[in-house]
C-alpha cells in the first residue's frame, strides 16, 4: 500500500512539472488586472514599466517627472499646446505637459540689437531714419537690421553753380518762392534749400459785415468813410480818420430834421433833404414870390406877414417886392 501511495505522488509531481508555465504563473497588477507570465504593463506611477515574472511583479525604478498643464519660458507662462518664438528669434517652441520643447535650427545672426550700418559707415538704431547716399531719398533701419529706403527720382543739379526747381534754372545764391506759395527757397552749391514753415491755407473769398466777397473785390468799410478789399481771404481796409457826422439838420425856419428827412426850402418851391448833418436842396427856378429879408422866409405873391418890428405888416406884391406899413410902434 505504501508503495502505491508513493507512486501516485510521483506521477502528480511529474504532471505538474510538465504543465504550461504561463498557465502556472500569473500576476495581479496595481489596478487589479491579472497579467500572464512575461506580460509588461505600466506601473502605478504612470512612468515606470512592470513585468510579470514567476508570479511576481518586477518594475523599473526611474525617477518620474510630474507633468503640468503650463510651462514657463523667458518669463512668460504658456498652456499645454501653445506655440511661441524661441529666445533666439528664429526657432519655435511649444508647451507639452509642462515641458518646453524647441526646434534647434541654426539661426542667421541679425543686426537687430546692434542697429544698421549706413552708407557713410555710421551705425543707426532700429527705427532711426537717415539720408540715402543719393542725397534726396530717406532710409530707415528696420528691426531686422536691414535698411529700407524710399525710391523717389532725384533731380540732379546741372552744375555746382545752378539749381533746377519747379521747371526753372537758378544760379548759385538766387532766392525764389517755394511751390507752396509761402516758404522761400535758395540755390546753394547746386542744391535747393527751402524754409519749412507751416503755410496757412489761402481762401478765395472774404466775409465782412455779414457779406461774402471774392478776391479782388472792393467795398465800403463799416465806418462809412474808409474802403476795404478782399485779398487771399483777408479783408484789408484803409485807416483814414473819419469826420464824425451829425444825424440831424436845422431847417430855414429853425426846425430840426433827422437824417434822410425832406422839407420845403426857404424859397417855398425847392425841396431840401437832411443828409449826415448837412442840408442839400434842389435849385429849381421858382415862379414869383418874396423873401422876407429879416427871416429869410419865402412868401407867395399877395401874401402878408408880420414885419420884423412886430407891429407893422408886410405884403408881397405882384412884382415880388416886400412892402410894409410904417406905423409908429408903441414900446412895451
Amino acid at each position: 500500500m505504501e508503495v502505491a501511495r508513493i507512486f501516485i505522488l510521483l506521477c502528480a509531481l511529474i504532471a505538474s512539472a510538465n504543465a504550461d508555465p504561463l498557465a502556472r504563473a500569473q500576476c495581479t497588477g496595481p489596478d487589479g488586472q491579472v497579467h500572464r507570465e512575461g506580460a509588461r504593463f505600466k506601473s502605478a506611477d504612470g512612468c515606470n514599466t512592470c513585468v510579470c515574472y514567476n508570479g511576481n511583479i518586477a518594475c523599473t525604478e526611474m525617477a518620474c517627472l510630474h507633468s503640468s498643464g503650463t510651462c514657463q519660458y523667458n518669463g512668460q507662462v504658456y498652456n499645454t499646446g501653445d506655440s511661441f518664438k524661441s529666445a533666439d528669434g528664429c526657432n519655435s517652441c511649444g508647451c507639452s505637459n509642462g515641458h518646453v520643447i524647441c526646434t534647434e535650427r541654426a539661426c542667421l545672426a541679425t543686426a537687430a540689437n546692434s542697429g544698421c550700418a549706413g552708407p557713410n559707415g555710421q551705425v543707426y538704431a532700429s527705427g532711426q531714419s537717415f539720408k540715402s547716399s543719393d542725397g534726396c531719398n530717406t532710409c530707415t533701419c528696420t528691426s531686422t537690421g536691414n535698411i529700407a529706403c524710399t525710391e523717389r527720382a532725384c533731380l540732379q543739379p546741372l552744375s555746382g553753380n545752378t539749381c533746377v526747381y519747379n521747371g526753372h534754372v537758378y544760379n548759385n545764391g538766387d532766392s525764389f518762392q517755394s511751390a507752396d506759395g509761402c516758404n522761400g527757397c535758395g540755390c546753394s552749391n547746386g542744391n535747393v534749400v527751402c524754409t519749412q514753415r507751416a503755410c496757412a491755407r489761402v481762401s478765395n473769398t472774404c466775409v465782412y459785415n455779414g457779406q461774402v466777397y471774392n478776391n479782388g473785390d472792393s467795398f465800403k468799410s463799416a465806418d462809412g468813410c474808409n474802403t476795404c478789399g478782399c485779398s487771399n481771404g483777408n479783408v484789408l481796409c484803409t485807416e483814414m480818420a473819419c469826420l464824425r457826422l451829425s444825424n440831424t439838420c436845422n431847417g430855414p425856419n429853425g426846425q430840426v430834421y433827422t437824417d434822410g428827412q425832406s422839407f420845403k426850402s426857404a424859397d417855398g418851391c425847392n425841396t431840401c433833404t437832411c443828409s449826415r448833418g448837412s442840408v442839400a436842396c434842389t435849385e429849381m427856378a421858382c415862379l414869383g414870390g418874396c423873401t422876407d429879408p429879416a427871416t429869410g422866409k419865402f412868401h407867395a405873391p399877395g401874401s402878408s406877414f408880420p414885419s420884423a418890428d412886430g407891429c407893422n405888416t408886410c405884403f408881397c406884391d405882384s412884382g415880388n417886392m416886400v412892402a410894409c406899413t410904417e406905423r409908429a410902434c408903441l414900446d412895451g
